[in-house]
């Protein structure tokens, strides 16, 4: 298992090797018609496999540049993701304090890959983000910030489980 979060990459280089057609996953998803510069730079960030399953978010948070709302296939952990960008580190971590204060999760709680736990994550040898695992109304969500990009992520299950959807962000979430 991959722990870098650059599954995708590899994946899409991979099947450019074998020559195996991936048009439709490098190409804009059907969900967005005509995207703006913002939703195509973020869109630049949905890893590829996931990225057709992407429509636009009528529901961006407050100072977002773009949001995009995905859905993992079935059985992948999620069942739901959105990705949002920012133009600041300021304006992205007012939304992630508020989905801490909403959470009832205590700051700095929580051990690595538990929920409920917040805290910051790392790829080797550097610190990417925060990370947020919480269950509230039989939902479990994960929230990750990517500092250097600027991108706020929600991933959600259905069920309270949270084994399942800590997989799927350990190894298939992006942004990449």
């Amino acid at each position: 298992m991959r722990n870098d979060r650059k599954d995708s990459r590899l994946y899409e280089y991979w099947a450019k090797l074998v020559e195996r057609d991936e048009s439709d996953i490098s190409q804009d998803p059907s969900g967005f018609s005509s995207p703006n510069g913002d939703e195509k730079a973020l869109l630049g960030h949905v890893p590829g496999v996931l990225k057709q399953s992407c429509t636009r978010n009528g529901d961006p948070a407050s100072g977002s540049l773009a949001a995009t709302e995905c859905h993992p296939a079935a059985g992948a952990g999620a069942d739901l993701v959105i990705y949002q960008s920012f133009p600041s580190a300021d304006a992205m971590n007012t939304i992630y304090n508020n989905y801490i204060t909403n959470s009832g999760v205590a700051r700095e709680s929580g051990e690595a890959g538990a929920c409920p736990r917040e805290g910051t994550y790392s790829v080797p040898g550097k610190t990417v983000g925060h990370v947020l695992c919480f269950v509230k109304d039989q939902y479990a969500f994960i929230v990750w910030t990517d500092d250097a990009q600027l991108i706020l992520s929600v991933g959600a299950a259905t069920a309270t489980a949270t084994g399942p959807l800590n997989d799927w962000w350990k190894d298939d979430s992006g942004p990449i």
